[in-house]
C-alpha cells in the first residue's frame, strides 16, 4: 500500500484505490479535468451545516467562489485582523493566568478551543466569544463535532455512492442553530446603507463574481461563513493543544 504509486485498497463498491505517487497525487488536487470530486460521504457530512459552500462544492460552482472569497484572505486583509486576534490572545491569557495563580485543573483542549473560536468571532463577525449568539454557536458546534456522522464504515464498503447520509437529531438541531445564527448576523449588514464593520464578513458581502458582477446570495453567505468557523476553529485548536502539551514535556523550553 505504501510502495506501489497507485493501488486498490481492498473491496467496496466505490473502487477505492490509495495515490502515493508525489505526481499522481499532483494531479488528482489540482484536477484540471475535473474528474475528481470531493468525497461523498465528506459532502453528506457537511452539507447541513454549509450547504454548497466552497469546502464541499466542485467544478464551476468551486471556481466561481473561489474566486470571490480568495481577495478576502489577501495580505492587507490579515493585517487588518491582527489586532482583533491579538485582543482575544491577551483575554485567553489572562483566563490562564487567573487559572495558574489559582492551582485549579482545566482541559487545555476546551481553552485553545475557546481561543481560536473567539479570534474567528472577533476576525469575521467584529463579535467577541462572549455574546449570548457567539457562545451558543460555538457550543452548537462542539455537538456537531463530537456527533456528526462523517464516516460509516458499511456504508464506504456497500453502500452506493451519494446516497443520503443521515444525521444524528443532535448534528440537525446544531446545523440549525449555526446557520440561525449566522444568518441573524449578517442580515443587518444587508440592509441598504448600512454601515458595516471592517471585518472578513464585511469582504465577503462585499465580494464579487469577476465574471457577472454578482454577490453572493444570503443563503450563500451563510454557507461560507460557516466555512470559516468549520475549518479554522477545531484543526488550530488541536495544534495549540499539542504544541503546548510537547512544550510541557520538555522543560528545557519552557524554564
Amino acid at each position: 500500500a505504501y510502495n506501489k504509486p497507485i493501488t486498490p485498497l481492498g473491496y467496496s463498491r466505490r473502487s477505492i484505490v490509495l495515490v502515493n505517487s508525489p505526481e499522481l497525487c499532483k494531479e488528482v488536487l489540482t484536477d484540471a479535468q475535473a474528474i475528481f470530486p470531493k468525497n461523498d460521504l465528506f459532502v453528506g457530512a457537511l452539507e447541513g451545516l454549509i450547504g454548497d459552500s466552497i469546502f464541499v462544492s466542485n467544478n464551476e460552482t468551486w471556481r466561481r467562489q473561489r474566486s470571490m472569497i480568495e481577495p478576502a484572505f489577501s495580505h492587507i486583509r490579515i493585517n487588518k485582523s491582527f489586532n482583533s486576534m491579538n485582543e482575544a490572545v491577551n483575554d485567553a491569557l489572562n483566563r490562564l493566568d487567573k487559572l495558574a495563580a489559582s492551582a485549579e485543573s482545566f482541559s487545555l483542549d476546551l481553552a485553545m478551543s475557546h481561543l481560536t473560536a473567539d479570534v474567528i468571532c472577533r476576525t469575521t463577525f467584529s463579535q467577541s466569544l462572549q455574546t449570548t449568539a457567539v457562545q451558543e454557536v460555538f457550543e452548537a458546534f462542539g455537538v456537531f463535532e463530537r456527533e456528526v456522522a462523517s464516516v460509516n464504515l458499511r456504508q464506504l464498503i456497500f453502500g452506493k455512492p451519494w446516497a443520503d447520509v443521515q444525521q444524528p437529531e443532535p448534528v440537525k438541531q446544531a446545523c440549525i442553530t449555526i446557520r440561525k445564527h449566522i444568518r441573524n448576523m449578517i442580515k443587518p449588514r444587508l440592509r441598504p446603507n448600512s454601515v458595516m464593520p471592517d471585518d472578513l464578513a464585511t469582504a465577503i458581502i462585499q465580494s464579487k463574481d469577476p465574471l457577472t458582477g454578482n454577490s453572493f446570495t444570503e443563503s450563500e453567505l451563510v454557507d461560507q461563513l460557516g466555512v470559516f468557523f468549520l475549518a479554522g476553529h477545531e484543526t488550530s485548536a488541536s495544534v495549540l493543544t499539542w504544541v503546548f502539551y510537547i512544550a510541557g514535556m520538555c522543560p528545557e523550553v519552557t524554564q
